[in-house]
């Protein structure tokens, strides 16, 4: 056998690397694939969470505080987010309903 030749094992380890390859290609697209629809499935959760509560604030006594407590011990950058808010139960904390 001269130098230009391969022999069948070299060819062999060669054709498994060549698969190990694109395995690990495919093992990162499935893993890539899993981590962007846990991410979805987290603002879901997170979407209808907030969207309850917030339909419960008109129900649930004292949920007021609980949530404007929230909102004053978020960051900086998201408290602007809820500035409506914030002032809608700031301003039933002053003025409770009767009932």
């Amino acid at each position: 056998m001269n130098d230009m030749e391969e022999s069948p094992l070299v060819a062999r380890k060669k054709k498994v690397l060549e698969d190990l390859q694109k395995a690990k290609l495919k093992l990162q697209k499935i893993q890539t694939q899993e981590r962007k629809a846990a991410r979805k499935d987290d603002t879901r959760r997170k979407i209808l969470l907030g969207a309850k509560l917030l339909e419960e604030l008109k129900n649930v006594k004292n949920l007021d505080n609980l949530v404007f407590h929230w909102i004053s011990t978020m960051q900086p950058r998201d408290k602007p987010l809820f500035t409506e808010l914030a002032a809608e139960l700031a301003q039933r904390r002053q003025n409770p309903p009767q009932g």
